[in-house]
C-alpha cells in the first residue's frame, strides 16, 4: 500500500512457516502457517501435491485452519472461523495459482470464496466471495480493511447493529494497487454488495440514529 497513507498499510507482527517433504505422498506439507496482524490471528496447514499421470497441474488443499478476526476495538470479542476447506492448483506454465472452490465458516457465519493469483508480469489477484447471514459485528470484522476501504470506514462508524442479509465482493486487480488510494482502479476492477436488514445506522455524524431500516450499498 501507500507508505504515506496508514490506512493503506498494515503491519504483520508475527509469521510462522514451517515446510517438510513427505517422500509416500510425494507432497510439501505446509505445517503450520501462522499470522498475526494486530488483534487478528491465522492458523491453517496446507498440502502441496507433485503432479499425478500425465497432469502438469499441482494440486494444493487446505483442510484444516481458524481464523480470529477483530477490528481492534477495545473489549471487542473476536470473530472466531474455525472450519477451513480450500481446494485448488497451481499451474506452473501459467505461474497461476486457481482457486477452485473454498469455504470458511464459524459458529455465526460463512462464505464460499474462488478465484486466482497470477505471478506473471503484472500479477493480478482475482477473488469472489459470497457470504451468508450474520450480525452486523460478525460482518465488520470479516470485511476485509484494504477492500473498498471508504465504504467499510463509513460502515464501522455509522452501522451500529442490524442483520446483514448478503455480501458479495468481486475483485479483479494487480496486486500492487491493493491499498493504494493514489491508484484508480476501473469499475469493473472491485465491486461490493451489501444488503441488511433491521439495521440502526447514522448517515452522517450529525444526524439522528435510524432504526429498523433497510440499506442497501453497491460500490
Amino acid at each position: 500500500g501507500s507508505t504515506t497513507d496508514p490506512e493503506a498499510r498494515f503491519k504483520v507482527d508475527e509469521t510462522q512457516v514451517q515446510v517438510l517433504y513427505d517422500p509416500n505422498r510425494k507432497a510439501m506439507v505446509v505445517d503450520p502457517i501462522l499470522i498475526r496482524i494486530g488483534a487478528n490471528r491465522f492458523a491453517l496447514s496446507a498440502i502441496v501435491e507433485a503432479p499425478k499421470g500425465n497432469e502438469t497441474t499441482w494440486p494444493v488443499s487446505i483442510e484444516q485452519g481458524m481464523l480470529s478476526l477483530s477490528t481492534g476495538q477495545d473489549g471487542e470479542t473476536p470473530l472466531v472461523l474455525n472450519r477451513l476447506n480450500v481446494r485448488a492448483v497451481y499451474d506452473p506454465v501459467l505461474h497461476r495459482l486457481i482457486i477452485q472452490q473454498g469455504d470458511l465458516s464459524g459458529m455465526t457465519t460463512g462464505a464460499a470464496f474462488s478465484g486466482s493469483l497470477s505471478f506473471g508480469p503484472t500479477p493480478m489477484l482475482a477473488l469472489g466471495i459470497a457470504a451468508t447471514k450474520m450480525p452486523v459485528s460478525a460482518a465488520k470484522k470479516l470485511w476485509p480493511a484494504l477492500i473498498a476501504a471508504g465504504t467499510r470506514g463509513w460502515a464501522m462508524d455509522r452501522i451500529e447493529s442490524g442483520v446483514i442479509e448478503r455480501i458479495l465482493i468481486a475483485l479483479n486487480v494487480p496486486l500492487d494497487s491493493i491499498g493504494r488510494p493514489d491508484v484508480e482502479l476501473p469499475d469493473p476492477a472491485v465491486r461490493f454488495e451489501m444488503t441488511a436488514s433491521g439495521a440502526s445506522f447514522r448517515p452522517t455524524a450529525n444526524l439522528p440514529l435510524l432504526r429498523d431500516a433497510q440499506v442497501t450499498a453497491v460500490v
